[in-house]
């Protein structure tokens, strides 16, 4: 399918000084604006962060895609083949995918982008390392073998780090990425750092027929992004603040306004260093875990998207500890617990911004115990690149997106290049544990791992729970989301239908 209208160099731009010639906040009229969270460094290799997923979902074309009810279909391929001990996967590429240039999509193609990755071995979402090889049989059609089996492979390819690119970008090195052409659904025309402009890929057989033509996703600082949407200037919004009572009214009595519920959210945690001398009495652990739990101090008094958190990820959904067996590990964890005979120095690594309500909050509480040393990070690649460091005791940070794909959220969380949890010399504990889940077959098994992991994280002191956050889309209503799946993050623009 091809899209409505094809750019003219003039048009393009005219587009182009419409949009990035007016301050930031001005949208053009015939563009799609997003303001999400803050993307950088568009490289399927690395995705770090959930802006860069959601940019990059919409540039590069994966083997795999999840429709509406998170089932598998092929979105780059028309059909598999998956032997029994699902170590090796044979695929048939559709004879209609094609490059933003018209040229066909090749198997060379696929091996050539997969193992690049492999080369760079920075991804967040899949251990390349799993990879044994990749077997081009014809231009249309590929074999995949893996070292081990991998019962979840399949849906693991429908992650951008298995998204397609082109030759060009083909370099070994990280960042390098040129996207003069691409896979998916939309092509960048202008990229600048939180502010990036694409234009409808006319080969990409678009589900909508209504989809945006052509898109610009932002990344504003908190403040802002609540008026631009309600004041028209954006289309669509993801805010990560909190949002008062008030405000959730006058968006609900907005009549050109919606907000969607999706299932997802995220998970706000306290990080304990096991590896601090400080804090090596481990009943101390536990007492800071039960301050964290235990207290009542305000998350937010206004906002509805603030639940208090007693374990890893969000509550409800298959794999998490149930409320009898989160009580059992509390009640064992308040009978270690040791309150210190006196106030000790800590450190804290913290960001630097207000966008949570119970920072101040958390840091008076600790204060009341602890003699701090605060120092604080500017963004998630200064917060990652500190705590390589591990010298700090105690670090908030927030998780990644928790929905219902559990295995994601834990191979995110445990990922030795990008780990979201301190941990001592059982690191590889949980990475083993994560293999062994890929291996069994039976679902509710591999939920019982998931569980064990998730109980293991509280009851060797490694976090101390603080919050969940459920996630809103707030955006115009004639922009019908529909189509997305509630059970994963999924924002993909090219599904969305416009109504005028």
């Amino acid at each position: 399918m091809t899209c409505k209208c094809f750019f003219t160099n003039l048009s393009l731009y005219l587009l182009l000084s419409l949009t990035f010639g007016a301050p930031p906040n001005m949208p053009s009229k015939d563009v799609f604006t997003a303001d999400i969270f803050p993307f950088y460094n568009l490289d399927p290799s690395g995705v770090y962060g959930a802006g860069q997923y959601i940019v990059l979902t919409h540039i590069v074309r994966p083997i795999i895609k999840l429709n509406k009810h998170a089932q598998i279909e092929g979105d780059l391929v028309e059909s598999w083949e998956i032997s029994n001990d699902h170590k090796t996967f044979k695929f048939k590429i559709k004879p209609n995918a094609k490059w933003s240039d018209g040229t066909n999509i090749e198997s060379n193609d696929v091996k050539r982008s997969i193992l690049r990755q492999k080369t760079i071995n920075k991804a967040n979402h899949f251990n390349f390392d799993l990879l044994k090889d990749i077997i081009v049989n014809n231009e249309r059609e590929f074999t995949i073998h893996l070292k081990q089996k991998n019962m979840l492979f399949i849906r693991h390819l429908s992650y951008p780090e298995f998204g397609i690119i082109d030759d060009d970008d083909s370099s070994k090195e990280f960042g390098k990425l040129k996207f003069k052409k691409v896979s998916g659904p939309y092509i960048p025309v202008k990229n600048n750092e939180n502010n990036i402009l694409l234009k409808k890929n006319p080969f990409y057989p678009f589900e909508s027929k209504t989809a945006p033509d052509n898109i610009r996703f932002i990344s504003n600082n908190s403040e802002d992004k609540l008026k631009l949407i309600t004041d028209g200037k954006t289309d669509f919004v993801i805010p990560f603040t909190q949002i008062p009572n008030e405000k959730f009214k006058e968006i609900i009595n907005n009549n050109k306004l919606s907000i969607t519920h999706p299932h997802i959210g995220y998970t706000f945690w306290l990080l304990i260093n096991p590896n601090s001398k400080k804090l090596s009495d481990k009943s101390l652990t536990n007492w800071i875990q039960r301050l964290i739990i235990q207290n009542d101090f305000q998350l937010s008094s206004e906002s509805k998207q603030w639940v208090k958190a007693n374990q890893l990820y969000l509550p409800d959904g298959l794999g998490r500890p149930s409320e009898k067996e989160l009580k059992e590990v509390w009640t064992n964890i308040k009978e270690d617990a040791k309150k210190p005979l006196k106030k000790i120095k800590l450190s804290l690594l913290i960001g630097s911004d207000s966008y949570f309500p119970f920072n101040k909050n958390l840091i008076a509480l600790l204060e009341k115990h602890f003699l701090l040393n605060i120092e604080y990070f500017e963004s998630s690649k200064d917060c990652r690149t500190k705590m390589l460091n591990k010298s700090y005791d105690l670090v908030l940070k927030a998780n990644d997106f928790s929905s219902a794909d559990l295995h994601e959220n834990l191979q995110t969380t445990f990922n030795p290049n990008y780990s979201l949890i301190l941990t001592d010399k059982q690191t590889n504990q949980f990475q083993s544990e994560l293999k062994i889940a890929l291996k069994t077959s039976e679902e509710n098994k591999r939920h019982k791992i998931y569980k064990e992991i998730a109980k293991k994280v509280l009851t060797n002191g490694y976090i101390a729970p603080i919050a969940f956050q459920n996630v809103i889309f707030i955006h115009k209503k004639k922009a019908n989301v529909s189509s997305w799946s509630s059970l994963f993050p999924e924002l993909s623009l090219w599904k969305m239908s416009i109504n005028n």
